[in-house]
């Protein structure tokens, strides 16, 4: 038996192992390994690219990038800024990758918080930060 692979594009899509090449429609190429998902590089198959991981930090982790700040933000009586904080605390965690997040950051900045918003966006994210 030999197995083949039903390629979407240089995907494998399916799978099936018989004597000959199968005549259903689509292109169809020997495959020694892998399987569904398994991307075609040149002559070779190898196993598809683990997904990316979500870029989540716990709340706390997220007001601990503020630095000597994360306390004057979280006693703060301006309203855009008590808004961010009563956002954050009615999530389970932060999505760095959240579109929102640069405008919420922007309103600590205009509230006269001197944060880096970039650093706070984009720091490697440390193990004892993910949720």
């Amino acid at each position: 038996m030999t197995r083949y692979a039903l390629m979407h594009g240089d995907v494998v899509a399916t799978v099936v192992e018989q004597d000959h090449l199968p005549t259903i429609a689509g292109e169809w190429v020997e495959l020694p390994m892998g399987g569904p998902g398994y991307v075609r590089v040149g002559d070779a198959f190898e196993p598809p690219a683990d997904p990316p991981r979500p870029r989540f930090i716990t709340v706390g982790a997220f007001f601990d990038r503020f630095g000597p700040l994360k306390y004057a933000i979280l006693a703060s009586d301006a309203p855009a800024v008590r808004a961010l904080v009563k956002d954050c605390e009615v999530r389970r965690y932060i999505d760095l990758d959240n579109q929102a997040l640069p405008a919420g950051l922007a309103l600590l900045q205009g509230a006269g918080f001197e944060i880096d918003a970039d650093a706070i966006v984009h720091g490697e994210i440390e193990p004892d930060e993910r949720p």
